[in-house]
Parts: C-alpha cells; structure tokens; sequence
C-alpha cells in the first residue's frame, strides 16, 4: 500500500530539536499565467491585446504593514503563435483577472479565483468571438421617445462557456434628440437588455438573442412615473459601512403643503422618489434618523436627482497606548460592524502611514457593536469588542498593545507502520478574518456575515517534508493555527492548534490507510452514460462542525462514468461521506450551476481497498421534452421557461429542449416583459431516459386596472401590489408596483382566476402581505368573457396604506 496516500491523526508530544527549513513559501513566489488566443477559425490570433489586471475589493482587504512594491498592470501583445505568458508576484489581497479586447471581436475577461502563490496555470485555448449589434429605443408607456439621458446596457448570461470566461457587458449612451440608441460588438448569445438614468433607476428591457454579424432592433418601455416631476434621493453613509435608511425618514417639503414621505423605487439598492411633483415650485428635503446627523438640502428643483451624504451621529475616542503606557504615535485603525445584513460590514478608518486625530476622536459611527482591529509596527495586532455603541454616544476605548511573541510549529508526518514520509507538502493557515481577501489565498465555504472562523481561513505558508519526514513553520503570530495536507488529490485532511508567544509547538501525525468507492449504474436501455459524474465528499473537517455540515464543492472528488456504467472515486480516508450524481448538460466536471443531481446519499467508507456503491437509474433517469410555444396564435421571441422543481432555464424563440429526471412535470412562463409568471398544469409525462414533446398554445389577455381600497384610502403611485393564481394554492405570480392613479397593468391566461394584494400597514406581519381573509379575491372569469377592458377594483382593506 502506498504510505504517501493516507490521513493522518494528530498528538501533541514533546518538543525536538529545530530543522532548517525546507522551503519559503509566505506568498513571494513568481505565479505564471499562460495560454494562446485562436480566431474564431481556429487559427492563431497576432497582434492580439492581453491584460493581465490586479485589483482587491475594497482597502480593508490588503494587509496593514504590507511593504510590497506598488503593482502595475501587465499586458501582452500576442505573436504569430497567439500564446501569452505572465510572470508575476501574487499579493495575498489580490484578484486577478486576464482581459482581451481586440479590435474586431468581441471583449472578454476570465476571473482566476482559485491562483495561488507559485501557480503555473495554463488557461488552454481562448477563442475570439465575432459579434452583432444592437439598436433600439427607449419609449414610456405611451411609446413616445423618453426625453431624458440614458445609459443602456447588454449583458450575455453567464453561460458556462468551456474555457471559464466571465459575463459579457457592452454599454452605450441613448441619444436623446434622435430617441435611439445604437451598441456594437455585442458578443453573441443570450442577452438581457437593461437601461439606466439617475431619476429611474434601472428598467429591464427585452432579452434578446445575438447572432453574429446582425442587427438586433429592440425597444425598451419605461412604464413608471413621469420623470420630469420627480425628484430622486441617493443616500450613503461616511466609512462605507452598508447602512440602509428607511422611507419613512425621508420627506419633502413645500410652502404650504404636508409634507411627503419617500417611496422606495422598485429594484434599487437605495434609491427613493417623489413624485407627480409640481414643476413650478422649489423643494426641501429632510433626512430625520435617531442614528444619524440631520441632513437638509433647501431648493430643490423638480426633475433632479440628489446625493445625501449621511452622517452618524455616534463617535469612539480611541487611546493606542504601548505596554509603558505611552501613545502609540502610528497606527492601523479598521472598524468592523456586526448589527447590519450588508456587505461591506468593516471600514479602514486610518491607514498605518497615516497620523490620527491629535484627541482620538473617531466621529460618524452609526449605533452598533463594533470590533475594533488595531495594527502598529514593532506590536502585536489587537482586538477590541466594544458594547454596544448608542445614539448620540461617544464611547471611550483604551487599547494596550503588547510586544509580539516569535512562535513556531514543528513536527514530523509518519505513515501507520511509524515510517517517516517524505516529500510530503504541509500547508499553514489561519482563521481569517471578514475583512481579508475572499480570494486567494482566503478559502471560504459559504458567505458569512459575522466573523466565522470555523468557514473562513487564510494561507500563510507551505513547505515539504524532509528525508526525515519533518517540516517547520517559523516566525508566526501568535494565536490558533491550522495545518492542512494533501496526501493525495481530493484527500485532505485538517488540524488546529494553538500557538503561544515565544513558544515551539509539535505535532507528530500518524498516518492511516484509504479506500476507494467503486460501483456499477443501470440506466435504461437505449440511454447514454455521457456526462454522468459521481462526485464523492467527505465531511467537512472542521472539529466543531455540525453532523449536517458537509462540503461538496469544496472538498468533492469526481469522476465522469465509464462507458460500460461503472466508476471509480478516490483515495478517500475512512468515515462518513456523501455520494453525489450529477448530470451536466455542458459535459464539464464539477459544473454545479447546470447540473442536476440525480442521487445525494449519505455513505460509509471503510478501512478496505474498496467501498461499493450500485446505483439503479432504471426508474428515475433524466429524458428530454421539446417545448414549442405559441402565443395568441403567433410564435414569439423572448419568453423565459424554467422547468418547475429543475433549474433548466431556456429562452424560447423557436421551439427549445430542455433536460429533466422522468416523470410529469410542470413549466413556469414568463413573458419577456416579465409582467406575469404561471404554471401550465400536468404538463408532460417524461419518460425514464426517454424524449417528451409538447407544444403550447397560450390565449394570454392583457388588461390594465384602476386599484381602490374599500377602507376609503387612495392607492398612490408605486404601491407594491402582488398577484396569484388562485387555483396554485396562493403561489405568487408575479409581484408589481402600481402607476399614478393606482394603475396596474397585467398580462395573464384567458381562463385564470386572480387575487390581488396590497402590503400591509402592520409592520410586524412576517411577510408584509394582507392576510388571506383581509385580502379580496377576484375572479377574473367574468373580465375575459366580456374582453379587455379598463376595470375599477376594490381591493377590501382595514389598515391604512
């Protein structure tokens, strides 16, 4: 049995002798980045622009005493060949990102979230693509050109594209005098059109499908409230904290009017409105929030938007003092807020070669609980929880440094019989912590919050066991430490430890034997065992995860299935694990996004050469169903179908496939408007391994609607309003916000049955929805027998709006 394939357990024992070190791997390693541009023949691309660009998200990210020279961008002008190769120093804040943008095709970018230190990635073959164009307008609701500046935007889905590049995006300014627009080298597929202008926000337009070397006309529809009487309200708070203001707080004021509470505009991340303003007058603007500086801005015209920069009302005045006592004259100030559901939730305060305020008075906190992580040259990083931080407060916070502590770790890797492995790589990490990078080095498995140290960690050094099987980690912090190997590809195994001051720690990992997971699939006869991948995942390792915790993603070892059904996935150490089957449509390993997980089961691996594991597909296998959609009698473009249960989105323009396990399944469609969803019943029965057709001949009617409450109250412009089906016990269709004068503008099936709500007042109800009984139903049967045509409807009420 090989003994360099195995999983280690770890004790303490007592310390030896120090080691030289093996190899220095803190993140000064050269990385390189390589691969060739072809033309969309195939041939190779000359003369072709390839950047390389480095950037982090935001300043919290890069380390406080980070001395690393400036970085620059690189580039490459490809030869006949059509390679590239970059060369470089990978920052442990950094993200990377190669782009093209040649001058015939179409622009493009792949995003490298998993480079390491050291890498040698090899990106293969990056095809240009040849492109179309796109021209349009953008109307109101009237189909009258929109007077207003405009910047429109084309997105291409994010298709899981062979060689990994990342959404395409291609812009243009609208042309107000002409009321056109015109966007070129539009790469080609699926792509969503949107539009943006300060006073609206954005408005999502057509989806439209691009063919290389044509011409798209689409028109995009404004249906909201006239812009010209409206005045938009963009608020922010100082130190970047993700800080959200509530409508309420927000009013505008004019001589002799009561004053007007912000609505929020549908779709934005923190925009408000007023609207159906009076041109002639000048307005006044209040933002009154118990957590924050009054802000005011007088005379303002209709037709604008406005930016208020907020201001918290609460301060910290922070003592750095050194272990004598004295203040620490430089320091690295970063605030880190946990009372919000935003990101970013942390803020650089002051950088490390800056100098603070004289009194170390810190102003513009919001309330909150907040860390603070304080960084001085020559002391060890701290940390201070303060309570909680009221309205209006200003809290005093003393901050004793200490001198750091040189640690280390050592140890020696053995297989079971007690032989010393050599060779062996050792990886050191540490809990990492929010505002570190979240790409390489930092690992996470899922997005958290708060500050997670069980899901979050950060590379810090790696070396190679000697002859001896020893390895060390010299110079370290302080603090818990955990140390990952790899004995084999997807066999990992993880340990923590705790480092003190000026301490040598020992680990000394014995090592066990590993399994294999073998098996055999019955699929149906006739069906193809093509893109089937048994993936298999370990539990995840940290010691104080949950039974239920498991990390496919990050720890999963796959391999597509042979051709005769069988398959054979390892080495894998013993204990609990989880076999996954997957089918990808795109034939890609490990391509979560598009695959459908036929099996997720909980297995045993034993200590034996093999574990195995049949599977029987005979029953449930995928099949296919070709869909072809009419609508009123006419085949139209741009209507979305998702499989119900199964994420199998397509765009129907023409008659579509789409895969499914076998079985009777349903649709949800949806216009290219978006202005309804619903759910053809029993649609198909799909076959085990089989293919289904089905074409659909949709009467759908278009009605608008006049919304008034029986409670006596006006139902204003952009009212949210939500739509169900009543026969689909309740299920929301389609959620929509009202037009001046309470108008709401609906496209359904011919033979629906409708209820309609209206948010509640109550704020304490879970949903913000009108309970069952306070909501009015209504049976729209009577409407299409009679044909489209304008409606009063009541909509009974109890609670203000």
């Amino acid at each position: 049995m090989l003994t360099s394939i195995l999983a280690f357990t770890v004790s303490a024992l007592a310390i030896s002798q120090p080691i030289p070190q093996n190899e220095d791997a803190s993140g000064r390693e050269a990385t390189i980045v390589g691969g060739r541009v072809l033309l969309p023949n195939k041939v190779p691309a000359a003369g072709i622009v390839v950047k390389l660009r480095g950037s982090e998200l935001s300043s919290a990210n890069r380390p406080p005493n980070d001395e690393s020279p400036d970085w620059e961008d690189m580039k490459i002008v490809t030869g006949a060949s059509g390679q590239f190769e970059f060369d470089f120093e990978l920052r442990s804040w950094m993200t990377v990102t190669v782009e093209i943008e040649p001058v015939k095709y179409a622009a493009a970018d792949w995003w490298l979230p998993d480079l390491e230190a050291g890498d040698h990635h090899k990106m293969g073959d990056l095809v240009l693509e040849e492109t179309g164009t796109i021209t349009g307008r953008i109307v109101d609701a009237n189909g009258i050109a929109m007077p207003d500046s405009w910047k429109v935007l084309a997105r291409r889905d994010l298709d899981p594209f062979d060689d990994g590049r990342g959404p395409s995006f291609c812009n243009a300014e609208y042309d107000r005098h002409t009321g056109t627009f015109s966007i070129d080298r539009v790469p080609p597929g699926t792509t969503k059109i949107s539009a943006t202008n300060s006073l609206a926000n954005w408005i999502k337009g057509p989806v439209v499908k691009i063919v290389a070397g044509q011409n798209q006309v689409v028109e995009v529809r404004y249906n909201g409230p006239d812009l010209s009487k409206r005045i938009t309200v963009m608020p922010w708070i100082d130190y970047n904290f993700m800080f959200g203001v509530p409508a309420k707080a927000i009013t505008l004021e004019a001589p002799g009017q009561e004053p007007i509470i912000a609505q929020e505009i549908p779709g934005s991340s923190n925009s408000y409105s007023f609207d159906d303003l009076d041109p002639e007058l000048l307005y006044t603007i209040r933002i009154e929030d118990r957590r924050l500086t009054p802000w005011i801005r007088k005379e303002v015209p209709v037709g604008t938007t406005v930016g208020a920069a907020l201001i918290g009302n609460s301060s910290i005045r922070l003592s750095v003092l050194d272990p004598n006592g004295k203040p620490v004259p430089r320091y690295h100030l970063l605030a880190e807020i946990h009372s919000v559901n935003h990101i970013p939730n942390s803020s650089v305060l002051i950088e490390a070669n800056s100098v603070p305020p004289a009194d170390g008075l810190f102003r513009g906190f919001v309330p909150g609980r907040y860390t603070l992580r304080i960084h001085a040259v020559g002391f060890e990083p701290k940390e201070v929880a303060l309570p909680y931080l009221k309205s209006g407060q200003t809290q005093e916070v003393v901050a004793q440094l200490t001198v750091p502590g040189i640690a280390r770790i050592e140890g020696v890797v053995r297989d079971s019989e007690g032989t010393p492995i050599a060779n062996q790589k050792v990886l050191l990490y540490q809990p990492a912590l929010l505002r570190d990078s979240p790409k390489s080095p930092f690992e996470s498995m899922w997005v958290s919050m708060s500050e997670d140290t069980r899901t979050h960690r950060k590379k810090l050094a790696q070396t190679t066991t000697n002859e001896e099987g020893r390895f060390e980690f010299v110079g370290l912090e302080a603090g818990k430490k955990i140390v990952r190997v790899f004995p084999a590809p997807g066999l990992e195994v993880v340990r923590e430890i705790q480092v003190a001051p000026g301490n040598a720690e020992w680990l000394d990992v014995i090592c066990e034997p590993f399994s294999f997971v073998v098996g055999q699939l019955k699929i149906p006869p006739g069906a193809s065992y093509d893109r089937l991948e048994v993936c298999i995942g370990m539990r995840a390792h940290a010691p104080d995860c949950s039974p239920d915790d498991w990390d496919l993603e990050m720890e999963a070892v796959g391999c597509f299935v042979q051709l005769d059904g069988s398959y054979r996935v390892g080495p894998f150490p013993p204990g609990k694990a989880r076999l996954a089957l997957l089918y990808s449509d795109q034939g890609k390993q490990r391509d979560w996004g598009d695959a459908i997980i036929l099996r997720n089961q909980e297995i045993e691996i034993g200590k034996a050469e093999e574990c195995r594991v049949d599977l029987d597909l005979r029953h449930d296998f995928m099949g296919k169903v070709d869909v072809a959609l009419r609508v009123n009698g006419e085949e139209q473009a741009g209507y979305v179908l998702v499989l119900k249960w199964y994420q199998a989105q397509t765009v129907v323009g023409a008659p579509a496939r789409m895969v499914t396990t076998g079985g009777e399944h349903e649709l949800r469609i949806t216009p290219p408007d978006g202005r309804f969803a619903f759910y053809p019943k029993n649609l198909i029965q799909v076959p085990a391994g089989g293919i289904g057709s089905v074409r659909l001949d949709l009467e759908l009617i278009e009605q608008e609607l006049t919304l008034e409450c029986t409670a006596g109250h006006p139902i204003s412009a952009s009212t949210p309003v939500n739509v169900y089906f009543e026969d689909r016990d309740y299920y929301p269709c389609a959620e929509r916000v009202t037009s001046p004068g309470g108008k709401l503008l609906l496209s359904y099936p011919a033979d629906s049955k409708l209820r309609i709500e209206l948010p509640s007042a109550d704020t304490s109800d879970s949903d913000g929805w009108l309970e069952a009984e306070q909501a009015q139903s209504l049976p729209l049967v009577n409407w299409i027998k009679n044909g489209p045509s304008p409606q009063v409807v009541l909509v009974k009420c109890s609670t203000e709006h």
